[in-house]
């Protein structure tokens, strides 16, 4: 019964304006077959141009209902796809979280191998600690740079992981 208020009420009011217009007309056209003829003309001329301009008031309200219902959906829409989005980013932050994290394990895992299979350890272990952090430092800027594209939408998240990965690969080795 309210679905589409809008489109009702400008039905309604062209409706009503063209029968209320053709009621004018036809009371003039009465008035001006008796003795009152200026008083016919009047009506009809005066009384049509009024229905007239009242109507398009009347019209403005149910457009401007039409068009509200319109943007209205418009939102819901857009707010289901900023939902969706927050959800699809929130899935991806928590990846990110978890690659980090294995990375960084891995590459704790690296400094005590290299410094565990040193012939020399004190001799040599300040020299291979730097290399490892050095390079864990690189492998986690590199990352976040790549976390950086993904946030900022230039890449997608497949680029994202084969990116990652050949990375790794390099500092693996």
């Amino acid at each position: 019964m309210y679905q589409n208020v809008g489109k009702k009420i400008k039905t309604l009011v062209s409706i009503f304006t063209v029968l209320e217009i053709i009621g004018c007309i036809i009371g003039g056209l009465i008035l001006m077959a008796g003795e009152a003829v200026l008083l016919g003309i009047i009506i009809a001329v005066v009384g049509s141009l009024g229905v007239y301009i009242t109507s398009l008031g009347l019209y403005a309200i149910g457009d401007i209902a039409e068009k509200s219902e319109g943007l209205t959906e418009q939102i819901k829409s857009l707010e289901d796809k900023v939902n969706s989005l927050e959800r699809e980013t929130s899935k991806i932050s928590k990846k990110i979280e978890t690659i980090g994290t294995s990375e960084i394990n891995s590459n704790s895992s690296t400094v005590t191998t290299s410094s565990s299979n040193l012939p020399h350890p004190s001799a040599s272990y300040s020299t291979t600690e730097k290399k490892v952090t050095s390079s864990s430092s690189s492998l986690q800027e590199e990352i976040a740079a790549l976390e950086n594209k993904l946030n900022k939408n230039q890449i997608t998240y497949e680029q994202y992981t084969a990116e990652a990965n050949k990375i790794r690969a390099k500092y693996k080795n």
